[in-house]
């Protein structure tokens, strides 16, 4: 595109020739371009339009299959993949010993 892809994104072009999404590739980075936006901003809806183009080729999703459905249950199982519980150690609430004293005085 612009610049020399960092190595995280040399998979993006294999996944747009995989992809029927392919043939209309530049004409969206030009759509990105045409409303003013920068080319960082570019390159991540690049990437994130690479990603889904990767997701509907390995689903077996034709375009003329895709429906909000699919999108929306795709969405909630990658999240649901990526959850984690918290690293947060939980603890017994301990009152001060001030507050101690404060209760027992009543």
């Amino acid at each position: 595109m612009f610049r020399t892809m960092r190595p995280h994104e040399l998979h993006i072009p294999a996944w747009f020739s995989a992809s029927e999404l392919q043939p209309h590739a530049a004409r969206f980075v030009r759509y990105i371009l045409q409303w003013g936006y920068s080319k960082g901003t570019l390159h991540k809806y690049r990437n994130a339009a690479a990603h889904f183009a990767h997701w509907m080729t390995g689903n077996d999703i034709a375009c003329s299959k895709l429906d909000e459905v699919e999108a929306d249950l795709a969405m909630k199982e990658r999240t649901l993949k990526s959850l984690r519980p918290p690293k947060v150690k939980t603890s017994r609430f301990r009152p001060s010993d001030r507050l101690i004293q404060f209760l027992s005085a009543l």
